[in-house]
């Protein structure tokens, strides 16, 4: 801590237990300094410190400071650490508006909980409970004598107004192992995501709920207290982006490799119970990133970030087109030149029910969807329209089949092929992309036969794939394997 006077050091706090420290807020109410890291240098367990509170290989840690002193007050710990670097998402530390919410503090941490399904990775791992012991030996812990407050040996006579309660301070063999909380809260419940959304009663440490989401950018509790809003970037080909059962589909650019697909989310979890209440997906497919947000008073939302897209789809029907003045007509592809920065708000309003949903009385999995139009991925899609947006032109909206799922169009079969988890046309060519910005190295011998295979690459008369190998190497000539029989 330096002095304000003359930036002189009025306390230093060092930390041989961790590897490195994310976040750190201030608590100007009551001088709390909350702070969250790693016991890792780089997010794996190799080389990780020994922590007296981390039973695992490694561990995301949040802990509570006093900011008079540096005294830590309270530690937590989870299973995993999170990764940091520039093209990382972290996560995020946010104070709970304590007035409309709680007492709270809400911490995102990358690769949190991963791989945890088997065995969870519980929150109730660090320091002790401190609290008040009646005389009859009935121990309360401390986040049931008082909410709003840390307990002090004062609170005890108070909480027990006979005078006759102990206090019990988190250091003596008295206090509650965090362990011996019966309150089921972990992380890793979802194989699929590798972040975690966690909430704390920041007096205790005492963890209120946990949730599986995918990495996060930006945390910000909205202005009304009832929820906190997350956002970030996900790559679908890396790790498919769950908010509960509800995967988020890639948007993918034109002329893109299927395993190329991206995009952006905003999500908004229910303050009290931890539940999601609704995501927005966006995307162009090309280097979608974002990279922080920030809320108003108001309830808007703005995201900061960037990508190399000419065409974004923001969701429900706002659709923004790039222009690059600057770009030869000869040089200009379906992707950016240039990296484009971007400020995007989201409007704080009352919740809308999609135009193609007849009724919707709890949430949209239970809705009924009118006659001519289908409801996927949170969207809706008049009857004939296709996933261009997600590579797939060749599936179409059609009620008659599914209003959930894109339907298999006229084309697939026909004068198209749908592989590698995008639509290509009859006679193109497999290829191979190092990178999204490489040059195409085409095959020789894959393409698309709609007649022949309409969900594989077919194999031109004469050659054979070299297994393991890319493009312009996945071909042999069959006569020069025949003849070395």
């Amino acid at each position: 801590m330096f002095a304000s006077e003359d930036g002189s050091i009025v306390w230093e706090k060092s930390f041989p237990e961790l590897g490195a420290l994310f976040f750190i807020k201030h608590d100007r109410e009551d001088g709390g300094l909350y702070v969250a890291g790693t016991t890792t240098y780089g997010g794996e367990s190799a080389g990780a410190k020994d922590h007296p509170h981390c039973p695992d290989d490694s561990c995301s840690v949040v802990m509570r400071l006093d900011s008079s002193d540096g005294t830590i007050d309270w530690v937590r710990t989870v299973k995993g650490s999170a990764r940091w670097g520039v093209f990382d998402q972290s996560g995020g530390l946010e104070l709970a508006d304590e007035e409309k919410d709680g007492p709270y503090i809400y911490v995102a941490l990358d690769d949190t909980g991963e791989g945890a399904v088997e065995t969870e990775a519980s929150l109730q791992q660090g320091t002790s409970y401190g609290g008040c012991m009646s005389l009859n030996g009935t121990f309360t812990p401390e986040y049931h004598v008082f909410l709003k407050k840390v307990i002090t040996p004062e609170d005890c006579d108070f909480y027990d107004d006979s005078g006759n309660s102990r206090y019990i301070s988190r250091e003596s063999v008295e206090a509650k192992l965090a362990s011996s909380v019966t309150k089921n809260v972990s992380c890793g419940n979802n194989g699929g995501n590798d972040a975690c959304l966690m909430k704390y009663h920041k007096f205790t440490g005492l963890p209120m709920w946990a949730i599986d989401v995918p990495p996060v950018a930006g945390l910000v509790p909205s202005s009304d207290g009832s929820a906190v809003d997350i956002a970030g970037w996900y790559y679908p080909g890396r790790a498919a982006a769950y908010f509960d059962s509800v995967m988020l589909p890639g948007y993918l650019r034109e002329d893109g490799l299927g395993s190329q697909t991206s995009g952006i989310y905003n999500a908004r979890i229910a303050a009290e119970t931890g539940r999601g209440k609704y995501v927005v997906h966006s995307g162009g497919g090309s280097k979608d990133r974002l990279y922080d947000m920030v809320g108003d008073r108001k309830g808007n939302l703005y995201n900061i970030g960037y990508s190399m897209n000419l065409k974004i789809k923001w969701g429900g029907n706002l659709e923004t087109t790039m222009v690059e003045k600057y770009v030869d007509p000869i040089d200009a592809t379906s992707e950016a030149v240039e990296t484009h920065m971007y400020v995007s708000k989201l409007a704080a309003a009352t919740e809308e029910i999609p135009s193609c949903l007849t009724t919707c009385a709890e949430n949209t999995d239970q809705a009924v969807i009118n006659d001519a139009s289908c409801f996927i991925d949170g969207k809706c899609y008049a009857a004939g329209d296709n996933g261009n947006a997600f590579g797939k032109v060749c599936f179409v909206c059609d009620p008659t089949v599914s209003q959930r799922e894109w339907t298999e169009g006229p084309t697939l079969g026909l004068t198209q092929c749908f592989v590698d988890n995008k639509c290509v046309d009859d006679g193109d060519f497999f290829y191979y992309q190092r990178r999204t910005w490489s040059a195409k190295i085409f095959s020789e011998c894959q393409v698309c036969d709609p007649k022949q295979n309409a969900t594989s690459w077919s194999l031109k008369d004469e050659f054979i794939v070299d297994e393991g190998k890319s493009p312009p190497d996945d071909c042999l000539a069959a006569s020069s394997i025949d003849s070395t029989v």
